[in-house]
């Protein structure tokens, strides 16, 4: 029984199978961080191009820029389009 303990320490210790895996999880949790970081103020600079490319090609801005709002008629629900909404509009 004595000598089967410091066996199973040194089996332990040498032991290196979670090791890849906490890794890879540090590895995870480090890029989410950094994109949670880096991606919103590129989602707001891709809206206001968005914004700014639908209204050179003859639409109104969207809401939340200051200028008119858009009222839609949604086909797939069968009622009106939240206020802003031009999903289902035909030009």
């Amino acid at each position: 029984m004595k000598q089967k303990i410091p066996n199973k320490i040194k089996v332990f210790k040498s032991d290196e199978s979670g090791v890849t895996s906490i890794e890879y999880a540090v590895i995870i949790s480090l890029l989410s961080g950094v994109l949670l970081i880096a991606l919103p103020p590129v989602g707001t600079g891709l809206a206001g191009t968005f914004d700014a490319v639908d209204v050179a090609i003859g639409g109104q801005s969207s809401p939340v820029s200051g200028s008119t709002q858009v009222l839609g008629n949604c086909p797939k629900s069968g009622g009106s389009a939240p206020s802003g909404s031009t999903w289902g509009r035909r030009r």
